[in-house]
């Protein structure tokens, strides 16, 4: 037969479930990144299947020239709703960069059209005529809307990518993971009647 829960476990549960809620909510789902061709910035999106959906119009594609001609230029192309990638088959579509100079193009293949990123969606920075600064140091991010954190980062030098720079996502992870650890052991010491976790003293 199964105990009620006294209102101290109601409380307890209802802490746990609005910790759980409140930290998954921050987080900021993980995405990588793959260059197609070493001669350009064409890359191709890869997405953990457990991860919920991610719309195309929840990110922002985002470059930095870091040591180049163009140093401390930012570019940044936030996509619209409607994105118009959502047609129910392959589609392309163009869109302006905001700020930086000169302005770039970022071309969007979304290969189901359905508006979401799916593995095998790509997307292509084109440069200006002039092509690449071959002394140029760039940095490309994909930011998630929702939580403004990065889905992935990564370098660019002179337009080829190298190791991207580790794992933004770990850290809110690790933070649900501890808080759903720490509303365990409570639930079970008060269920086994042990004592409560030793407050800490006054200073």
């Amino acid at each position: 037969m199964l105990k009620r829960a006294g209102p101290a476990g109601v409380t307890m549960l209802i802490l746990a479930a609005a910790t759980y809620v409140s930290a998954t909510s921050s987080i900021t789902p993980p995405c990588v990144i793959d260059q197609v061709d070493p001669s350009k910035w064409d890359f191709t999106i890869t997405k953990d299947p457990t991860v919920p959906d991610v719309p195309w119009s929840d990110i922002v594609v985002q470059l930095i020239d870091r040591e180049g001609t163009n140093i401390n230029q930012a570019w940044s192309w936030s996509l619209p709703t409607p994105s118009g990638l959502g047609t129910g088959a392959p589609v392309s579509v163009s869109y302006v960069s905001a700020g930086g100079y000169p302005s770039l193009f970022c071309n969007v293949t979304d290969l189901a059209g359905n508006n979401y990123i799916n593995n095998g969606d790509s997307f292509t920075i084109e440069p200006d005529g002039t092509g690449f600064d071959s002394a140029s140091v760039d940095e490309l991010a994909i930011i998630y809307k929702p939580t403004m954190g990065a889905m992935w980062t990564g370098e660019l030098r002179d337009g080829k990518l190298v190791t991207p720079s580790g794992f933004p996502w770990l850290l809110p992870v690790l933070v649900v993971a501890g808080c759903v650890a720490v509303v365990a052991l409570l639930l079970l010491r008060r269920r086994k009647g042990g004592p409560a976790l030793a407050s800490v003293p006054k200073l």
